[in-house]
């Protein structure tokens, strides 16, 4: 489509101790890697479908969680709590020369323990085309029809799943995943992630689709668990 029109896609970050990135779900269903050149970062994952009231919820005082740490330190606590009522965050530590990789619908939030620099991007492969072709469609219907087109001579694959998923694929204006904007903490976040059946419908054929090339690129899975430690704030001076 051109760098033009292509979204701000990748990054070089920085930030010193208690700087990062407040909960939010990368824009257009795209997933993203985060590789860490130098320091330490604290992320907390929740899967697809966890709802916004419980995981970024409006707080009395006024301050808000725009901040990571503000949000490690008023919500992440929550989470410990016997009566939580939603699913368990998935917790690591990334330490320099690892790379973390999101996948698309994942709510994260990411917390610097000390000096970082990484580089992180966010992508589409063949396992979330789908989604991200209907979020594109729907906001940026300009840069889809451009790269509807280069689709159908570099992978015609693709172009053919896009004209199986057609209107089957109820993509919501609240969509977390909608938003242009990249790890951000965006208003744009939707009360969950959840799957219509015609999504799921359209989901099912893009496979059927897909695997008539063969099988799939192994994605990971959503459910299993992220390896890592948990720290807390202490020492984050």
């Amino acid at each position: 489509v051109g760098e033009k029109r292509r979204p701000p896609h990748k990054w070089i970050v920085w930030g010193p101790a208690r700087s990062g990135s407040s909960l939010h779900i990368d824009p257009l269903a795209t997933g993203a890697w985060n590789a860490l050149l130098k320091g330490t970062k604290r992320w907390c994952l929740f899967p697809p479908g966890v709802p916004r009231c419980f995981v970024k919820p409006k707080l009395d005082d006024g301050e808000g969680t725009s901040e990571a740490v503000a949000w490690f330190s008023k919500i992440y606590p929550r989470t410990k709590l016997p009566d939580w009522p939603t699913a368990k965050p998935q917790n690591l530590i990334q330490r320099a020369g690892e790379t973390v990789v999101v996948p698309n619908g994942w709510w994260h939030a990411v917390l610097n323990l000390e000096d970082c620099v990484a580089v992180t991007q966010n992508f589409c492969n063949s396992s979330n085309f789908p989604r991200v072709w209907m979020h594109t469609k729907r906001s940026r219907p300009r840069m889809a029809q451009k790269w509807i087109s280069r689709l159908r001579e570099i992978r015609p694959d693709l172009d053919k799943v896009a004209k199986e998923i057609g209107s089957d694929y109820e993509c919501s204006a609240s969509d977390p995943s909608s938003s242009s904007s990249s790890d951000s903490d965006s208003g744009s976040d939707s009360d969950s992630d959840n799957e219509t059946k015609a999504t799921k419908k359209a989901k099912s054929k893009a496979s059927a689709v897909l695997s008539e090339k063969g099988p799939k690129t192994p994605s990971a899975e959503p459910n299993t668990p992220l390896e890592g430690s948990e720290v807390g704030l202490e020492g984050v001076k």
